[in-house]
């Protein structure tokens, strides 16, 4: 199974992996993950999700999703601490969104080499 594969039958079922749909669980869950195949399957989330946002920032991938997920602007204070049960719910969502979306941008090696000279290019600026 595909890492992306893998990712949308989370999102589908969360509770097959015993998780509740909530953005922390998923999170803990994708970085489990992410640790068990040797940082190969979310080799590049966090350098496709900041150029997508157009701005230098050296957070990592859970807070950079999250405030996308919120469509919080990248200058602005946020603390992810306090939740609602929707915003929870609408970040999960937008997190394997997200996903997706990376997954699909980096398919080929040479999308996924482009993806990472575009970030180089924005962090040097």
């Amino acid at each position: 199974m595909t890492h992306r594969a893998q990712c949308a039958q989370l999102h589908a079922r969360p509770a097959l992996y015993g998780l509740k749909p909530s953005y922390g669980e998923a999170v803990t869950f994708l970085r489990g993950y992410d640790l068990a195949t040797d940082g190969g399957a979310l080799r590049g989330f966090t350098e496709w999700l900041v150029v997508r946002s157009g701005h230098r920032t050296s957070l990592a991938w859970p807070a950079l999703a999250l405030r996308t997920a919120l469509a919080v602007p990248p200058d602005a204070s946020f603390s992810a601490g306090a939740l609602t049960e929707e915003q929870d719910r609408a970040a999960f969502d937008a997190l394997f969104t997200l996903l997706d979306e990376f997954f699909a941008a980096t398919q080929s090696p040479m999308a996924l080499a482009r993806m990472y000279s575009d970030y180089r290019a924005l962090m040097e600026d």
